[in-house]
């Protein structure tokens, strides 16, 4: 069997097969939490366009856990095209040709150097060396992001359906 190294600088084995499987199946085991969140979240109309959070995680430098606080908040345009051309060069080959896995892992580390640029050298640690921990806080991020949308949305009428965008035909002559 050749030897083929990933993105990520491992070497493509059995092991890290497992260890890619465990890292699939904890982040579906994530979305399936983040979406149980927003289903039961409190009043969707009070969510902010930015809020205080505090990460934990285990520092294996250190040999403990670290707790610090975060401000998450909803992204320019100019700082979401950032992370996407960062996350395009960290890729180094075309984003297509990347597995899901990673693809998210780079969106999840480009936007942690976006949103917290002067962040703590164990936080940035802590997403270069654990994809779980990057995928982790860019689930609260995108969690934010969506309640503060859905609760900024919701139409007036509680029977009219919810929709991102209505097309409408134009009425009368057309230019």
């Amino acid at each position: 069997m050749p030897v083929i190294p990933t993105t990520l600088g491992r070497l493509e084995s059995e092991s890290a097969y497992d260890e890619a499987q465990a890292i699939r199946e904890k982040h579906e085991e994530d979305q399936r939490k983040l979406a149980a969140a927003n289903s039961t979240s409190a009043d969707p109309a009070d969510t902010p366009a930015s809020k205080m959070v505090t990460f934990r995680w285990f520092d294996r430098a250190l040999g403990r856990k670290v707790e610090e606080a975060f401000e998450i908040r909803l992204l320019s345009f100019k700082e979401r095209m950032a992370r996407s051309r960062a996350a395009g060069v960290m890729a180094g080959v075309p984003w297509g040709l990347l597995p899901t896995q990673t693809q998210q892992y780079l969106l999840a580390v480009c936007t942690s150097q976006i949103m917290w640029p002067n962040a703590s050298a164990s936080w940035r640690r802590a997403i270069d060396d654990n994809e779980n921990v990057a995928i982790s806080a860019y689930l609260a991020v995108e969690a934010h992001r969506q309640q503060y949308f859905r609760s900024n949305d919701a139409p007036s009428d509680p029977t009219e359906e919810e929709v991102e965008l209505e097309v409408l035909p134009v009425v009368g002559p057309t230019p």
